[in-house]
């Protein structure tokens, strides 16, 4: 008898309980590449940015790179 398998479908969905661990923030000069901290508190992460604008007046473009936590909740088998 050969083997059989079983699809399972999978949700991926935010991680909200009391235990999951915090969402951090950091910002990046898109102008020349240089990232700031990364902080669970957004606005101490955000501060970087100006500090880093103050040295360099022409680097005026950032990204935000948030982490969030994520987990896998199991579905029915197919």
């Amino acid at each position: 008898m050969g083997t059989r398998y079983r699809f399972r479908n999978w949700t991926l969905t935010p991680k909200r309980e009391a235990e999951a661990e915090p969402v951090k923030v950091a910002y990046e000069c898109a102008d020349c590449g240089e990232m700031g901290p990364t902080d669970e508190n957004a606005e101490a992460a955000q501060a970087w940015t100006f500090d880093h604008l103050r040295e360099n007046p022409r680097h005026v473009n950032c990204r935000q790179h948030s982490v969030l936590p994520y987990t896998m909740i199991p579905g029915d088998f197919q």
